[in-house]
């Protein structure tokens, strides 16, 4: 408030947005795949922004999508991870400790989508400077080099 005085700009009460609710559960808890891998799916209580999440989602490493089947996906490391526009989620890994991680990691990447308030912390914070503000969002650009700082330090993580 000082700064913006200092500034001259006049800062009046804030409306507190109410935050949207983002909850998930797991469908049927761990499943072997014919290929040796173990998988788990669930779903988010919502359809999500497949836009936003599929960008986001470049934080973990190179994504594919379709708009037109509503699908993103993204592989890292051992893990590969597929979300829907419905919501619907698919984790795949090499054991469960794998999925439990690239679980932790889809639900932060979802939260990170959908709740963005534009803040501008994590654009701050990118030391390869691949994140700005687009429309009031974060937006992931292709300098991206998946340090996650940038999930340090999101507010939306924490609060």
């Amino acid at each position: 408030l000082k700064l913006a005085e200092e500034l001259g700009i006049e800062v009046g009460p804030t409306k507190r947005r109410e935050a949207k609710a983002l909850s998930y559960k797991l469908v049927a808890g761990f499943s072997p795949c014919k290929d040796g891998r173990t998988s788990a799916e669930g779903a988010f209580d919502g359809g999500l922004d497949l836009e936003r999440v599929a960008n986001i989602l470049s934080t973990l490493g190179k994504v594919k999508s379709s708009s037109k089947l509503g699908v993103a996906k993204v592989s890292t490391g051992d893990v590969e991870i597929q979300v829907f526009r419905a919501g619907k989620f698919r984790v795949l890994a090499r054991d469960e400790n794998g999925v439990k991680s690239g679980v932790d990691w889809l639900v932060k990447t979802v939260l990170r989508a959908e709740r963005c308030v534009g803040c501008g912390v994590c654009a701050s914070k990118c030391p390869a400077h691949a994140i700005s503000l687009v429309g009031g969002k974060a937006r992931v650009g292709d300098g991206c080099t998946q340090c996650h700082i940038c999930y340090e330090y999101c507010p939306v993580l924490f609060f």
